[in-house]
């Protein structure tokens, strides 16, 4: 398990991804994910995972995923394992962590009316941590699809 997204995703060695589910996002949205870089190495990615398991990402520093987004479909076991790790997350009872400073990635979950935001350089909540594998995890695979040209 990663020490900490954040500190991976400063690195950029971490996955791609973004988006919102809830409140101001498309209707069927289970969950969106989005962050960003304002460093040296600045890049920004955004997925959405539909309630039907369509995914759709797109990131600017990720090899392999477009600009433009990659589009994919997630089966029933990854769907089961992104609600499991998505309720475990817990996302409504956690706080923010903003720590603004020059250079700072910027990391937001969507689901359902919760938000969870990490913007500065400390790790996210123990309990977010396996949420952002797994978006990490649907992230590789959608633009892995996309650059077959195809499931």
């Amino acid at each position: 398990m990663r020490t900490g997204v954040a500190i991976v995703a400063v690195l950029a060695l971490g996955g791609c991804g973004g988006g919102g589910g809830g409140g101001g996002d498309q209707p069927g949205t289970l969950v969106s994910f989005s962050g960003t870089s304002n460093g040296i190495l600045a890049w920004h990615y955004r997925m959405r995972v539909g309630e039907d398991g369509s995914v759709s990402a797109s990131s600017d520093y990720r090899p392999g995923c477009p600009a433009g987004p990659a589009e994919a479909r997630l089966d029933r076991a990854a769907m089961q394992r992104l609600r499991s790790a998505l309720a475990a997350a817990r996302l409504g009872e956690k706080e923010w962590k903003i720590e603004p400073q020059v250079n700072a990635q910027e990391l937001e979950i969507r689901s359902g009316g919760d938000t969870y935001r990490l913007v500065g350089f400390r790790p996210a909540d123990p309990d977010v941590e396996p949420l952002l594998d797994e978006l990490d995890r649907v992230l590789a695979y959608a633009c892995g699809v996309s650059q077959r040209g195809g499931p």
